[in-house]
This record gives structure tokens, C-alpha cells and sequence, in this order.
């Protein structure tokens, strides 16, 4: 859901009812608008090298680590996204956040 025009949260909800509410940084922010289950990992770094370039930005030496950290994070610790071994067609209900 968004909380603000530029600041989205995950919301949960466990086994046990409970709902817990996390609140992205940018990164895992940016990262979780683009999964749009169309593209490979590789195709994003792609991706993002690009936007570094486009922005004129120096591209972090560790770049690639540091993408795969945090999809491994939305993907095992927030449980926000997950890998396929081929393209995947979202739900219309996962496309864009609550508003």
C-alpha cells in the first residue's frame, strides 16, 4: 500500500492472523515496483546499469552483489517476490500497490 506519493509498505499477514507492516527503503522499494515477472536477473542489471549511465551516475563496482542481495531479501526475508524459471504474467491485484 502506498503510505505516501513516493513511499510504499508491505503488508502481512502471518499464519496466526497477525499483520505486520514493513516499510521499504528505496532500494527495496525500486526493486519491488520492478518485478514485473517479465524480466531475467540478468536482463535487469542490464537494466540498471543503464539508468546509472542515462543519470550520468558511476556505476557501484559491486552493483550486480548488491541487486541480488536485495531480491534475495524481498524474496526470502519479506517474502515480496519470488523467482521463476520462466516469464510470469502477474495478477492484476499485484500489479500496483494500494493506494
Amino acid at each position: 500500500m502506498w503510505i505516501t506519493k513516493e513511499e510504499i509498505a508491505l503488508v502481512h499477514k502471518n499464519e496466526k492472523g497477525s499483520i505486520k507492516t514493513t516499510t521499504m527503503d528505496f532500494w527495496f522499494q525500486e526493486m519491488f515496483l520492478d518485478a514485473d515477472g517479465e524480466k531475467t536477473i540478468s536482463e535487469y542489471l542490464l537494466l540498471l546499469i543503464k539508468q546509472f549511465q542515462d543519470s550520468k551516475m558511476q556505476i557501484p563496482d559491486d552493483l550486480d552483489q548488491f541487486m541480488i542481495e536485495i531480491l534475495l531479501s524481498l524474496k526470502n526475508d519479506l517474502n515480496a517476490i519470488e523467482f521463476t524459471h520462466m516469464p510470469n504474467q502477474l495478477k492484476e491485484e499485484f500489479k500496483n500497490p494500494i493506494e
